[in-house]
């Protein structure tokens, strides 16, 4: 028995070292290979130049990047080029514009494996530690995660600002620490929710009602402690503090990107009307959770029938054990799924809109998460749950594997005997 526990938390260990290894080389060793350049007619890597150029000659953006690919007429705030500018004051190369983005993902892997070990109440330890590790494991060899943070582009750090958020969260709701604690968590709160409607459209269109229900759920959770009732509102404080700039250009312009963003929701878009068939917009929700398969976890170009049928079996038997067996934290896998549900809702009414991969972020950790959770409360000593889990490794290893091509080819494109030519190389000649 004593054997069986050390293999056990070795595995883990192994694991974890091996996330944590991987994740540090690809994230951020292999930034200063930098081979990965844009296109269009106003990339993401030269506007974000400009930006931080700007900002060395003093003048601090109030607006951040176009918003919804620039279709809408409306800007996101500019938060990110903020937290970006301090690693730019080590050089001009576009590596150290996007040093930011590697250093948050490779971040997220040893919070995602904190996260899961959380995640994962009522679990015997040995088993918490191995499963928390293969999280990070394989979210650390996501190739659409890997590519995305060798960008200057706003939407590579939300996964990591996704899990402080949630374990923020699950803090204020189940903490007994002194109000003290609590009213500093609640600032912290409010920060990161400024940061990540900052990164993209969609988590300035979702995060803010995830917040708004959070917020609520805990003033009634705590609704006989007025004390505690008024937390959120220093949460409300401090993200409209970080957002200052923004708010100060709204005021000035008479809130014009307020009204943009008014038009964007309620006008007829680029997809066309909003669908009121609640079979399409159903159909429209499972789609986009099914397709993320084949964007980021068993990675084809085009979409691939045998990809699709393995993702509808992977959701179908997760949700299924989920469901049925979830004895882990509440608060944690709730907060995700209020967040998953709004952005569902929201795909739903645009059934004519393709949503990149990039688009889909909020949605990236839910195949890890419900997988790892399903692993964790099967019973195996039952048959049938033995052959679940096992249909649920193999799908696991393909979708590591499958990714771990393509960072091998992207790896060969900076390191291999027919690698691209870098920056450094090119003005070198």
């Amino acid at each position: 028995m004593e054997k069986s526990i050390n293999k056990v938390r070795g595995m883990a260990l192994i694991l974890g070292i091996l996330a944590i290894a991987f994740a540090f080389f690809t994230r951020i060793v292999s930034i200063f290979e930098y081979v990965t350049f844009d296109i269009g007619p106003d990339p993401d890597q030269i506007s974000g130049g400009y930006f931080w150029m700007d900002m060395w000659k003093g003048n601090f953006p109030q607006l951040g990047p176009a918003g919804g690919g620039g279709k809408y007429g409306f800007v996101i705030p500019p938060l990110y080029g903020y937290l970006a500018f301090p690693l730019t004051i080590f050089g001009t190369a576009p590596e150290f514009q996007v040093l930011t983005n590697g250093l948050f993902s490779f971040l997220s892997i040893p919070l995602l494996i904190y996260f899961v070990y959380q995640l994962l109440e009522n679990v015997e330890k040995d088993k918490r530690l191995l499963l928390s590790s293969l999280a990070g494991f394989w979210y650390s060899t996501i190739y659409a995660d890997y590519f995305i943070n060798n960008f200057s582009w706003a939407p590579s750090p939300i996964p990591f600002f996704l899990l402080v958020f949630a374990l923020l969260y699950r803090f204020q709701m189940e903490t007994t620490k002194p109000l003290l604690y609590q009213a500093i968590a609640w600032i912290f709160f409010g920060i990161t929710v400024a940061i990540l409607v900052s990164l993209h459209t969609t988590t300035m269109l979702i995060i803010p009602a995830t917040s708004v229900i959070a917020c609520l759920w805990f003033v009634y959770r705590n609704r006989k402690n007025t004390i505690k009732c008024l937390l959120p509102f220093l949460s409300i404080l401090s993200a409209n503090l970080a957002l200052f700039m923004y708010w100060h250009s709204e005021i000035v312009r008479n809130f014009a990107n307020t009204r943009g963003i008014v038009r964007a929701l309620t006008e007829k878009g680029a997809s066309g009307e909003p669908s009121s068939n609640l079979f399409t917009r159903l159909f429209k929700a499972i789609w986009e959770t099914v397709y993320l398969g084949n964007q980021v976890f068993f990675l084809n170009d085009n979409i691939s029938i045998f990809n699709v049928v393995v993702s509808v079996i992977f959701f179908g038997i997760s949700l299924y054990i989920v469901i049925k067996k979830y004895r882990g934290n509440k608060t944690l896998i709730g907060f995700f799924a209020i967040t998953w549900i709004i952005f569902l809702y929201a795909s739903s009414n645009y059934p004519d809109e393709h949503f990149y991969s990039h688009r889909k972020i909020l949605l990236w950790f839910a195949p890890i998460l419900l997988a790892i959770a399903s692993l964790a409360y099967l019973n195996f000593t039952k048959t049938f749950h033995r052959i679940l889990a096992l249909v649920l490794a193999i799908i696991i290893g393909y979708s590591i594997a499958t990714n771990l091509y393509f960072n091998q080819r992207y790896l060969a494109s900076k390191y291999g005997s027919e690698r691209l030519l870098s920056v450094a190389q090119q003005f070198s000649f």
